[in-house]
């Protein structure tokens, strides 16, 4: 799957896709490929479920079908370019995908120069995803055929279903904006996603947080998580399931709140409490933030010396100062049980964060200060 993104340092490397049959798509319509085959679901059936000749040739069959097929009839592209969709790694033929990008962009230019209604764009659009999820259906109805009586490579299947969700994300530009529901993709079958999964659990993501993941995340969202380090090898998953992780829930009888290097012992920050409250008890909408860099004179706290910053008004004289909120700080040793206060190294580093972040001193919500 070389079109699709991945983190810059992949925690391993994408798995290759076997490329099953050396041979183009004869780049007749999708309907009646199987009759000009001289087969059918039901023999397709039946040679995955006999010897590993007949098992190779119907996988063959099958991506052809429902892979090369349906990149020629979307695309437009002719079956001997995209024939060249494959390379030869070690002593195999695999699929490589790195020029669909190409074939893709110039179907979606070709869409759009029409400049269609939009009445009749989403007519097109309903009836391309329908296309994209009848073909899938054909993996559905095989699994269910083949309950335990063969093998479906789990790998094909995935690659049809990214190269779907692919090219469904590529028509949403090519048919231009909805102003309404859009047709739904159907290919995240849990089925169709376990390679991905058995690879972020052998990273170390536990079963609760593979579960939140899958939720949240789409097909190719899922593959690009998927070759992500894990954030946070060192807490332990022991206790966790598949409906929840509770790795990272905190105890505050043992929580410290942490500097940015072991051996640091900087002053604390607080923000400036009065300005604070009256932003607080005001009746507008405002938000109280603070600016980087605006450390100001020393105090005495509670015996122990440390600094404070300037507390702004998020909405000051018909303004709005745009500002980044950050949250959730706990889990990463910011959060403070006693008092509200950051170490002055850890206000530091986030100043410098958002500033890099914004390409400019922007101001921030922090909600250790204020909570």
């Amino acid at each position: 799957m070389d079109h699709l993104p991945l983190p810059k340092h992949p925690v391993c490397q994408p798995p290759l896709v076997r490329l099953y049959e050396n041979c183009a798509y004869d780049g007749g319509p999708l309907d009646n490929y199987l009759e000009r085959r001289n087969t059918s679901e039901r023999a397709l059936v039946d040679q995955l479920s006999s010897d590993a000749a007949d098992n190779l040739a119907a996988h063959g069959i099958l991506q052809n079908w429902t892979f090369f097929g349906v990149i020629c009839v979307t695309t437009g592209a002719p079956s001997a370019a995209v024939a060249q969709l494959r390379r030869k790694a070690d002593s195999q033929w695999v699929v490589d995908t790195s020029r669909l990008p190409a074939f893709v962009h110039t179907w979606m230019s070709y869409v759009r120069a029409h400049n269609l209604p939009a009445l009749q764009r989403r007519d097109m659009e309903a009836r391309f995803v329908q296309f994209l999820n009848k073909m899938f259906e054909v993996y559905d109805k095989i699994e269910i055929m083949l309950k335990d009586r063969g093998r479906l490579d789990s790998m094909l299947r995935l690659s049809v279903a990214l190269l779907y969700d692919y090219l469904y994300r590529a028509s949403t530009f090519a048919f231009g904006p909805s102003d309404g529901v859009r047709p739904h993709l159907q290919v995240a079958a849990v089925d169709c996603m376990r390679p991905l999964l058995l690879q972020m659990t052998r990273n170390g993501w536990c079963e609760g947080e593979i579960q939140s993941t899958q939720t949240m995340c789409n097909l190719i969202d899922l593959w690009f998580v998927g070759f992500l380090d894990h954030p946070h090898p060192e807490k332990d998953h022991i206790g966790c399931t598949k409906s929840r992780c509770i790795a990272y829930q905190i105890d505050e009888r043992d929580y410290r709140t942490k500097h940015t290097t072991d051996h640091c012992s900087c002053p604390y920050v607080y923000a400036a409490q009065d300005r604070l409250s009256s932003i607080l008890l005001s009746s507008s909408e405002a938000v109280p933030v603070i600016r980087p860099g605006s450390l100001q004179t020393p105090k005495g706290r509670g015996g122990t010396a440390g600094c404070y910053v300037e507390v702004l008004s998020s909405h000051s004289a018909g303004h709005v100062l745009p500002y980044v909120a950050i949250s959730h700080l706990w889990s990463d040793g910011l959060g403070n049980n006693q008092e509200n206060a950051i170490p002055e190294c850890q206000f530091r580093r986030l100043s410098n964060f958002v500033t890099e972040l914004c390409g400019e001193p922007v101001c921030f919500w922090l909600d250790t200060l204020y909570l």
